[in-house]
């Protein structure tokens, strides 16, 4: 008898279950995973330039750890002609890459050109003019960063002479570093010389060389991979240099009297942030300076006097908050 109780009891629950309507038991929420980050990087040099390469590699690995991005790069090792830009770059986006980053002007006209056919596709590249809704550009000032070095160079000169090694003579912190010397002294000479490349370290190392024998004590190198070229040139000479791009001290710590810098990793790292948020304005992002924060001077070393140091933190400080204008 209580055998058949009890299967009655089963029975009456699995018919009330069954004929329970479903929408009286509470919908459960399902957590949708978001699709992977997915950033393509593409360099016109290399990622051991010590450098503008080096640094942009080291914010896509920063912005992989940090966002759980799924990132990949490809070095065109000063090889980016337009054929194999838009090669490269088609073949990320068919592999599901949704943001693809130029690291330099180079890239700026193929981007510009894919732009409408890719528009779901975000292209971004440095130092040039976008055209397009999915298309960025974001441009370091040149002329602040030459000016700041130019200032330096002027100030710690025994000789009289400083110079420049350019990647070319086109170069817009050229002008600023004209306009940081004869700030400080108008009878300080400059002498230059261009490589005619980014990386080409053995040129780099030539120009150095010829530029000391003319009697430069300064040295400050322009470019990506020859500049540890020419600070070593510079060290073996027993003269300074200013570093480029990032804190080069650490190829000469006895040579480098400081660098000026620019915060890529910032820079991306802002760029992404500003990216995943749907109200983002395409000004945010598109002019870098000391007054940003994406632009910086490093350190001095021991060998800059004290009141040299004052000299140029007081002249940044004026610039930022408006008071120096530089042109």
């Amino acid at each position: 008898m209580k055998g058949n109780k009890l299967s009655f009891i089963i029975c009456f629950v699995v018919l009330a279950i069954t004929i329970i309507p479903s929408g009286c038991i509470p919908d459960q929420p399902i957590a949708v995973k978001p699709a992977p980050l997915k950033i393509g990087l593409l360099l016109e040099g290399n990622i051991y330039d010590q450098g503008w390469d080096s640094l942009a590699y080291q914010a896509l690995r920063k912005i992989e750890r940090d966002y759980n991005a799924q990132v990949d790069y490809f070095e065109f090792k000063y090889q980016a002609i337009p054929e194999r830009i838009r090669e490269k770059s088609i073949e990320m986006i068919d592999r599901g890459y949704k943001i693809i980053i130029g690291h330099g002007a180079v890239f700026q006209d193929t981007f510009n050109q894919l732009g409408p056919t890719y528009p779901d596709v975000t292209f971004i590249f440095f130092n040039g003019v976008a055209h397009g809704p999915n298309v960025y550009a974001i441009n370091f000032s040149p002329i602040s960063l030459g000016f700041f070095a130019g200032m330096g160079a002027a100030l710690m000169t025994k000789s009289g002479v400083v110079g420049l090694v350019t990647s070319y003579p086109n170069q817009l912190e050229i002008e600023g570093f004209k306009s940081g010397v004869e700030y400080v002294n108008h009878n300080v000479k400059i002498i230059s010389g261009s490589v005619g490349s980014w990386g080409d370290r053995m040129k780099g190392k030539e120009v150095a060389e010829r530029l000391i024998s003319q009697g430069a004590d300064i040295l400050f190198g322009l470019g990506d991979g020859f500049n540890i070229e020419v600070i070593n040139a510079a060290r073996e000479h027993h003269i300074y240099a200013i570093g480029y791009i990032r804190d080069q001290s650490f190829i000469a710590r006895d040579t480098v009297i400081f660098s000026v810098i620019q915060n890529i990793e910032k820079v991306y790292l802002q760029l992404v942030e500003s990216l995943q948020n749907p109200e983002h304005k395409k000004i945010d992002f598109q002019y870098v300076d000391f007054h940003t924060g994406g632009q910086s001077i490093t350190p001095f070393g021991d060998m800059v006097p004290l009141d040299v140091r004052k000299q140029i933190l007081q002249a940044l400080e004026d610039y930022i908050d408006g008071k120096l204008k530089i042109s």
